[in-house]
Parts: structure tokens; sequence; C-alpha cells
């Protein structure tokens, strides 16, 4: 029994199945008629299976072209962390220079008056 969903190779496997059992049926003179109609799903069978061969070629290339495209990403990110270290280096951490090449300034933390900056909580005495 052929495949009964609507994807594209559900689809060819069903048509493969009318062509090869029909084509031997065609023969007799009661169903010449279709014919045509069967040599042209023949036609549009092979058109198929071409483009679908095409189409998981393309697939692979894109899967090899992916992963080149993250290689390139994570040097190029690596490289950039290099040179904004230099820049760190050569400008301070907190220089509006490194705002032209792109950096974010690294400021110190401002700390609110009244806030206690211990976290460590003192015991109170057991009533």
């Amino acid at each position: 029994m052929a495949a009964r969903g609507n994807s594209f190779a559900e689809r060819l496997s069903r048509w493969e199945t009318l062509v090869s059992n029909l084509e031997p049926e065609l023969s007799d003179g009661e169903m010449a008629h279709l014919a045509p109609d069967v040599v042209a799903l023949k036609e549009l069978l092979a058109q198929g299976r071409s483009l679908d061969q095409r189409h998981e070629a393309l697939r692979a290339e894109k899967q090899e072209t992916s992963t080149i495209r993250e290689q390139i990403a994570a040097r190029g990110d690596r490289l950039r962390r290099r040179i904004g270290a230099g820049l760190n280096c050569r400008f301070g951490f907190g220089s509006e220079t490194l705002l032209k090449f792109g950096f974010r300034l690294r400021r110190p933390p401002v700390r609110k008056a009244g806030r206690e900056t211990s976290n460590v909580k003192s015991a109170s005495p057991a009533a």
C-alpha cells in the first residue's frame, strides 16, 4: 500500500505505485484512454525524483555551510576579544575611546549610601 501523507516523498511513492501497476494494464483496450495521463505522470515522477535528489544535495551543502559559518563566527569572536583586551590594556577599561571601536566600558559599580556592603548577617542572641 502506498504512503498516505502529503509529503513530497509520499506523493512520489503513490505516483510510482500507480504507474508501475497501471502500465501493464494499458495494453488492454479498456484502459487505453488513460495512457496519455500515465505518460505525463511518469514524466512528472522522473522530474520529482530529480528535484528530490537535488534538494537532498542542497540540504547537505547547507549543513556544511552552516558548520563553516559557526567556525568562522567563533574564530572572529575570539579575535575580537583578544583585540579588545589589547585596547583595554592600551586605553584603560573605562576609556571613552573604547566606544569608538564598539566595546562597552567597564565602570566600577556605584554603591548607594545606607546599604550594607557585607552579606554576613549578625546572629541575634538566643532568647
